[in-house]
């Protein structure tokens, strides 16, 4: 018993205690087109893109930031300038009121690297601990074999453009997973992912009933319910559902991407 308790008492005094490692980040959340999800990593060619930001908030809450992000679409590793101008907002329900958070838009003209800063300070608590959705960034009308990228910008020779969180336990450098690089595809690339959430369930099998059976239906765009890659004015026969039952439920072939 008392080599025990000896031991217990070199664990406790002697023994240096493991870090805590905190996860501060800041991260994509979910990439929205025309009031939808889209999963699988991809966005949809010539389609309006918002990028939701999410802080990950786990040292200390957060009474003034500066993050800039550059958007950015290349071909073959080289900028190109088709996409539609990047634009920053904050979210309602920001924890920093007005006036004192700001966006900066710098050379936001779809060309190039297009830099969206967002800075800020609370006069209060500021934003707490937790997981917090507080801004977004908007583009949109990329070309299908480009690719969408998001960076962080943190340049040091510019304190403008500093990567940080201040907190009163002094100032935090959140993680960035990024950069993030989107295939930008045609509708065809997510065929009979209906739901565009980068999977094939049977979610997608009753979007495309629904899409058959109730005239009026909207998808984000109709050629996903084309799943056995023919040709004709309309993009959903029986004959895709067919498809669709069999690669679900009996061993088929996977959706095909029409042409």
């Amino acid at each position: 018993m008392n080599r025990v308790y000896l031991l217990i008492i070199f664990i406790v005094t002697v023994l240096p205690l493991a870090a805590v490692v905190a996860n501060d980040s800041v991260v994509i959340d979910k990439v929205v087109q025309n009031g939808v999800t889209v999963g699988g990593g991809k966005v949809i060619a010539g389609l309006p893109v918002t990028l939701s930001v999410r802080l990950n908030v786990e040292t200390d809450m957060i009474p003034g930031l500066n993050n800039a992000f550059a958007i950015y679409s290349t071909r073959n590793g080289v900028y190109t300038d088709s996409f539609d101008p990047a634009a920053g907002y904050w979210l309602p329900g920001s924890y920093f009121e007005e006036p004192n958070r700001f966006v900066n838009s710098l050379s936001c003209d779809g060309a190039g690297r297009d830099t969206v800063r967002f800075s800020g300070f609370a006069l209060g608590i500021g934003i707490p601990i937790g997981v917090r959705r507080c801004f977004s960034i908007t583009t949109g009308n990329f070309v299908a074999g480009d690719t969408l990228g998001v960076d962080s910008v943190s340049t040091l020779s510019s304190p403008n453009d500093l990567w940080l969180w201040s907190t009163n336990s002094g100032d935090i450098f959140p993680d960035w997973p990024g950069p993030y690089a989107f295939p930008v595809v045609d509708c065809c690339a997510f065929a009979g992912d209906c739901d565009f959430d980068g999977q094939f369930t049977v979610t997608d099998l009753v979007i495309m009933g629904r899409f058959f059976f109730r005239p009026g239906t909207t998808l984000l765009c109709d050629e996903v319910v084309n799943v056995d890659g023919s040709t004709g004015l309309n993009p959903l026969t029986v004959a895709d559902i067919t498809y669709m039952i069999n690669f679900l439920f009996k061993g088929g072939p996977p959706p095909v991407a029409c042409e």
